[in-house]
């Protein structure tokens, strides 16, 4: 259950993570683009390319916010409780 909850969550940001930097990119960008005289077609195909960089960033970033959320979704269940409970050290 912990597992699949932490893994949901990190694979959910590890896709949509990129998307959201490849808008923010373009849309910061979009102006010097089109004063090169780019088409959409050789700005589509350098972000294909910059994709994976893009992927490279969101990983630490999805194992934190993975880690936070799976925690959060344990203590509303009282799952930490729980543990605690059973002599389980939080930090372990």
């Amino acid at each position: 259950m912990i597992a699949r909850t932490f893994l949901r969550i990190f694979l959910l940001f590890i896709l949509g993570a990129p998307l959201l930097f490849t808008i923010g990119d373009v849309i910061e960008k979009i102006d010097q683009y089109f004063d090169r005289g780019l088409t959409v077609g050789e700005v589509a195909l350098a972000y294909l390319f910059i994709i994976p960089e893009f992927v490279s960033w969101s990983f630490p970033i999805a194992a934190l916010i993975a880690a936070v959320f799976t925690i959060h979704s344990m203590t509303q269940h009282r799952e930490v409780m729980a543990a605690k409970a059973g002599g389980i050290s939080f930090h372990r």
